[in-house]
C-alpha cells in the first residue's frame, strides 16, 4: 500500500510539475538580437547529423555539410543576426550525434534557436531541453522572441493529443498548456508581424508519404483557427520534408493570408526529381539552407547550396490555395458533401465531376499521371505513377480520383466499371476503392486491388488510406485491422495487359457473402460511398503503374450474376491483405522486445 502510495505521489508531482512549468513560460530575453529594422538571419533544415560511424552515406555527409553551412552562414558578407534549426537536429538523438552536431556548429558565429523535430528525443523531453539549455541558453519547448519589427514564435512538433504520446502522464497538460500560451502571446503581440516555426507542414505538399504525418486534422485546424485569428501571422516556416530549392520555392503556398514556406534541407534530399540545375549536386550532397531578408515589415527569402556562391531569390508572390486544393487533406472523409449520382462514369467530358487528389509534379520528371483519353476504342481516364529516376521515393506513392457519391434508397448498389492495362505494373499495383459510410462514419470498405504480389513493400499506402478516413495519424497495421473487423472485402483483379477487362459486383451481396450474414450491409444504413480509382508504385528503381478505367457506374439494380473479367467472383482472399503486414509485424515484434526489457 505504501508503494501504491508512493507511486500516485510521483505521478502528481510529475503532472504539477508539468503544468507548472508550460505556466511559467515567457518569452525570452531577447536583448542581445538585433533591434534594427534590417537584418538577415538564416534558417537550417533538418540537420539529421549521426554517428560518423554510421553506414548510410547520406547521414555520413550530413556532418560535412552542416560544418559547410555553419560556416558560410559565419562569413556570409550579409551579417547574419541568428540562425533557427528547424528540427531533427540529429538522426537518432543519442551521444555521439549530438556530440557531432556540437562540434558541427561550434563555430556558427550566430545566436542558435533550436526547434524540436520527431527525431529529437520522446516526450516529456527531459533530454532535449537540457541539450538545448547546453547549446543555446533556452530549455523551453516553445517560446518566442522580438528581432526588428517582428515576433518570432517556436513551436514543437508533437502538439496533438491524438497521438500515441497521450498515453504518457502529463503529455495533455502539455499540449493545453501550448495551445493557451500560443494564444496568448499571438494576442500580446498582435500589432507586430509574426513569423512561426514548426518542424511539421501545416498544409499539403502532394506526396502520399509525407501527408500523414502530422498532427490530426481537427488539431491542425484548432491551430490554423489559432494562428489566422489575429491577421498578425505573416509566415509559417517549416522542416520535416528533405527538399530541395526549386521544390521548396513550388511548395511555397498562401493559405488564409499566412505565407508556408518548406525550407530546403539540410541533408537527404527527398528525390522530389526537379532541382534548378545550378543547385543539383544537393540532391546527393544535401548542404541547402535559407537566409531572409528582414526589411521593415517584408520578408526576401533567398535558397543556397552550400559551396555553391550563388543564393536563388525566392518570388515576391506565391500561389494561394484553399480548401478545393486537397480536400481530403482539410476534411474527414465522412465530412465531405455528397452528389446525388454518379456524374461522367464514361469520361465522354473528360474528367468532369472526377476530384482529383493534389500530387506534386516536377517540371523534369513527371511523376504522377491524370488524364482523359482514347485507349483501344474506349473514353477513359488514364491513371499512373511512377518512381523517379535515377534516385527513389523515400517509400511507395499513389494517385487518385474520386466522387462521394449519395446511395440512399440504394438497397442493392450495383458498382460496374471495366480496366484496360496497356502494359503490367513494375513494383506497383492499383485499386478501386468503395468506401460506405454513414451519419457515424466509416462503415465499410470495396477494395478491388492489383499487384498483390508488391503489396509487401508498399508500407505508406496504409497509413495515408487511415489518414484520408479519419485525420489522424495512421497505424502500419489500418488496413490489416480493418479486415479482422470484417470491414473491408478484398477482391483481387487478374493481371492481363491488351484487353479491357470488365467488373459487376453488387456490393450489397458480396458482402453478406463475404461475412456470412445475410443482410449485414443493410443494417449499417449506408448513405453514400467514396468510390476511388487509383495506381500506385512502389519506391524501387524502376517501379511504375498505369491503368485505365472505363465506363464507370453505381446503380440500384441486382440482376445479372457478378463477375470480374468475366469469371465468378472469388472469395479465397476477401480479408486478406499484405499491406504494411511485415512493417506490423515488425513492430509487434519490437514493442514485445521492448516490454520484456521493462
Amino acid at each position: 500500500m505504501e508503494h501504491m502510495k508512493q507511486n500516485w505521489l510521483f505521478f502528481f508531482l510529475l503532472i504539477w510539475g508539468l503544468v507548472a512549468r508550460v505556466e511559467a513560460i515567457k518569452a525570452i530575453d531577447s536583448k542581445h538580437l538585433v533591434k534594427e529594422k534590417k537584418f538577415t538571419f538564416a534558417i537550417i533544415g533538418d540537420p539529421q547529423v549521426a554517428s560518423r560511424a554510421y553506414k548510410k552515406q547520406a547521414f555520413v555527409n550530413a556532418w560535412q555539410q552542416l560544418e559547410l553551412i555553419s560556416k558560410e552562414i559565419s562569413e556570409s558578407e550579409k551579417k547574419v543576426a541568428f540562425t533557427i534549426s528547424m528540427g531533427d537536429i540529429v538522426n537518432s538523438f543519442e551521444p555521439r550525434s549530438l556530440a557531432n552536431f556540437t562540434e558541427c556548429v561550434k563555430n556558427l558565429n550566430t545566436p542558435l534557436f533550436l526547434v524540436h523535430g520527431n527525431h529529437d528525443s520522446k516526450f516529456p523531453y527531459t533530454e532535449y531541453r537540457e541539450y538545448s539549455e547546453k547549446m543555446t541558453g533556452i530549455s523551453d519547448m516553445y517560446y518566442s522572441f522580438d528581432a526588428g519589427n517582428w515576433h518570432f514564435i517556436i513551436t514543437p512538433s508533437q502538439i496533438d493529443t491524438n497521438h500515441s504520446l497521450m498515453q504518457q502522464p502529463g503529455f495533455k497538460e502539455y499540449v493545453d498548456g501550448f495551445t493557451q500560451w500560443l494564444k496568448a502571446d499571438l494576442v500580446a503581440n498582435k500589432d507586430k508581424p509574426t513569423a512561426v516555426f514548426q518542424h511539421f507542414h501545416a498544409i499539403p505538399l502532394g506526396l502520399t508519404q509525407l501527408e500523414w504525418y502530422t498532427p490530426s486534422r481537427n488539431r491542425r485546424q484548432e491551430l490554423m483557427n489559432i494562428l489566422s485569428e489575429h491577421g498578425n501571422v505573416k509566415y509559417f516556416f517549416n522542416g520535416h520534408i528533405h527538399n530541395g530549392i526549386h521544390p521548396a520555392v513550388k511548395l511555397t503556398k498562401i493559405y488564409r493570408g499566412i505565407t508556408f514556406v518548406t525550407v530546403p534541407s539540410g541533408i537527404l534530399t527527398r528525390p522530389f526529381q526537379d532541382e534548378f540545375p545550378e543547385y543539383r549536386l544537393g540532391d546527393k550532397t544535401g548542404g541547402y539552407y535559407m537566409t531572409v531578408d528582414v526589411k521593415g515589415d517584408k520578408f526576401t527569402l533567398y535558397g543556397h547550396l552550400a559551396g555553391n556562391p550563388k543564393p536563388y531569390k525566392f518570388p515576391d508572390t506565391f500561389e494561394v490555395i484553399d480548401e478545393s486544393t486537397e480536400p481530403r487533406w482539410f476534411y474527414n472523409m465522412p465530412e465531405r458533401e455528397s452528389i446525388p449520382f454518379l456524374v461522367n462514369g464514361n469520361f465522354k467530358d473528360g474528367l468532369e465531376g472526377w476530384n482529383k487528389v493534389y500530387r506534386y509534379q516536377g517540371d523534369y520528371f513527371k511523376a504522377f499521371v491524370v488524364e482523359s483519353s482514347k485507349v483501344a476504342g474506349h473514353n477513359c481516364a488514364t491513371i499512373g505513377v511512377r518512381a523517379p529516376q535515377p534516385d527513389l521515393w523515400g517509400n511507395d506513392e499513389f494517385n487518385e480520383i474520386y466522387q462521394i457519391v449519395d446511395v440512399k434508397g440504394m438497397s442493392t448498389p450495383r458498382f460496374k466499371t471495366e480496366l484496360y492495362f496497356e502494359k503490367l505494373p513494375q513494383n506497383g499495383g492499383g485499386f478501386i476503392r468503395i468506401v460506405g459510410m454513414n451519419k457515424n462514419g466509416h462503415c465499410c470498405t470495396f477494395f478491388f486491388r492489383w499487384g498483390r504480389q508488391y503489396e509487401y513493400n508498399a508500407t505508406f499506402i496504409p497509413r495515408a488510406m487511415d489518414y484520408e478516413m479519419h485525420g489522424t495519424p495512421a497505424k502500419w497495421s489500418y488496413l490489416i485491422d480493418l479486415a479482422k473487423d470484417r470491414k473491408i472485402v478484398f477482391m483481387d483483379i487478374p493481371e492481363k495487359a491488351g484487353k479491357w477487362m470488365p467488373i459487376d459486383i453488387n456490393l450489397a451481396e458480396i458482402y453478406d457473402i463475404a461475412v456470412g450474414k445475410k443482410g449485414a450491409f443493410a443494417k449499417m444504413n449506408i448513405d453514400r460511398v467514396y468510390l476511388g480509382l487509383a495506381a500506385w508504385a512502389n519506391k524501387e528503381a524502376g517501379s511504375e503503374s498505369f491503368v485505365n478505367y472505363s465506363n464507370v457506374s453505381l446503380r440500384d439494380s441486382k440482376n445479372s450474376p457478378m463477375t470480374i473479367d468475366g469469371m465468378p467472383v472469388n472469395y479465397e482472399h476477401a480479408f486478406q491483405t499484405d499491406f504494411g503486414r511485415q512493417v506490423s509485424e515488425a513492430i509487434i515484434k519490437k514493442q514485445k522486445r521492448l516490454g520484456s526489457k521493462r
